[in-house]
């Protein structure tokens, strides 16, 4: 299951790992709470291999690139499928 990312409706919700089997994320005691998207997801390697691996572009080659659909895995989906 991937989202599409669409121009207009589309908005970015947190990346949350939940916090004791609930919204939010847990305290981090070595700095924000969201680091571990930047340290973990957004890493050289990592943003690589989501791009190799997950993230789709829909259309052809001769469509505009406005006209076609790039389709990027969900937060929470990435630990599974890796």
């Amino acid at each position: 299951m991937r989202y599409a990312l669409l121009t207009h409706p589309t908005c970015f919700l947190p990346f949350n790992r939940g916090k004791q089997h609930g919204a939010g994320n847990p305290i981090n005691p070595d700095g924000h709470k969201t680091a571990y998207l930047w340290r973990g997801v957004l890493s050289k390697a990592s943003l690589a291999n989501i791009i190799e691996h997950f993230v789709r572009l829909d259309g052809t080659a001769s469509q505009a690139l406005a006209k076609r659909t790039l389709h990027f895995p969900r937060y929470h989906q990435l630990d599974v499928a890796r």
